[in-house]
């Protein structure tokens, strides 16, 4: 919503949104294998001050220590050439 944070619940649609994606294609841990999991973890490592909310700080410096987010936004799904599809 463009408030500068991410909440609980925004990062809940984010998690929710890669899994529907990708959740066939990595193997999960017991501890993160719904998004409901993985949202608590996350937050768990990030919210260092423990309002509820991420800055953009917080995202950014805990994404660089949890290798999940890295895999999970570099995943090079299979895709679609467009420019036959208009035929």
């Amino acid at each position: 919503d463009k408030d500068g944070y991410i909440t609980r619940e925004e990062m809940q649609k984010i998690v929710e949104a890669i899994y529907c994606m990708v959740g066939s294609i990595i193997d999960l841990p017991k501890d993160e294998d719904t998004p409901e999991k993985r949202v608590d973890k996350i937050f768990k490592q990030m919210d260092k001050n423990r309002d509820g909310k991420l800055t953009m700080e917080e995202f950014r410096e805990g994404s660089k220590c949890d290798p999940w987010i890295v895999q999970a936004l570099a995943i090079d799904l299979p895709h679609e050439d467009l420019s036959q599809a208009e035929d």
